[in-house]
């Protein structure tokens, strides 16, 4: 199933959230509310975590956290042995958008008919 899923959810990125002391990025998520809502995969969750262990994106990291918190992302239990595998592979069984600024992983996405939202100028979303 792909496009709308039953869940209707639009899924971040690892690379999405480090950023998103920058934007407003559920400020920007409301122009894509027919997608669905925002959630995390734990793959990603984790990878997050992992990030305030190092000394270059422990504040990044930390803010994102909280941010999901905050904001009650929820956060999925899906396949997958890393957060860009898990991402994939919930997009694929649910029908979910997914929010990166990875490359690599938007060209894989793209190629499986995956809606994909990046951040553009470190200030909006766009569909691509």
């Amino acid at each position: 199933m792909k496009g709308r899923g039953i869940n209707n959810l639009i899924l971040i990125d690892t690379s999405v959230l480090l950023e998103a002391h920058r934007i407003d990025l559920f400020g920007e998520l409301e122009n894509f509310k027919f997608l669905g809502e925002p959630a995390v995969t734990k793959q990603v969750l984790n990878e997050i975590k992992n990030f305030t262990k190092r000394n270059r994106y422990k504040r990044v990291a930390r803010l994102a956290l909280e941010l999901i918190k905050k904001r009650g992302v929820k956060i999925i239990d899906v396949r997958g042995r890393d957060a860009d595998e898990s991402l994939l592979n919930a997009a694929l069984d649910l029908g979910c958008a997914v929010i990166t600024n990875d490359e690599k992983l938007i060209k894989l996405l793209k190629q499986k008919n995956i809606r994909v939202i990046r951040v553009r100028q470190l200030k909006r979303l766009e569909l691509v």
